[in-house]
């Protein structure tokens, strides 16, 4: 089970890391647990005895669905992130074809 749950997490991590150097470049700042808000704070439970298999097996379980629920929020934020940007670049250029990006007409003035 958790052989193939670091194969999961280890293909999601390089996918992320391919987006982001599309995207930014090679440099990747450091952001640590509390940089990050609604980040979940959890006791460490391998410092807990007796640990066995099933106790592990349940904290494993816990994890995925507390993380599950934190980027499901976020995916939802970023849509509507997304949303918003699309409908203030369409107020400032109503004449924009749709969908796509404006001419360079309606470019900012500055």
């Amino acid at each position: 089970m958790f052989v193939a749950m670091s194969e999961e997490e280890n293909g999601h991590r390089h996918l992320l890391f391919d987006l982001y150097h599309a995207k930014f470049g090679d440099h990747i700042p450091l952001i640590r647990h509390r940089d990050v808000k609604g980040f979940l704070k959890r006791p460490s439970f391998w410092l807990l005895s007796p640990l066995g298999p099933d106790k592990i097996r349940a904290q494993a379980e816990l994890m995925e669905a507390e993380s599950n629920r934190f980027y499901l929020f976020g995916g939802w934020l970023m849509s509507q992130m997304d949303l918003a940007a699309g409908v203030v670049a369409a107020r400032a250029c109503p004449s924009a074809p749709e969908p796509g990006p404006a001419d360079a007409s309606c470019a900012a003035p500055g």
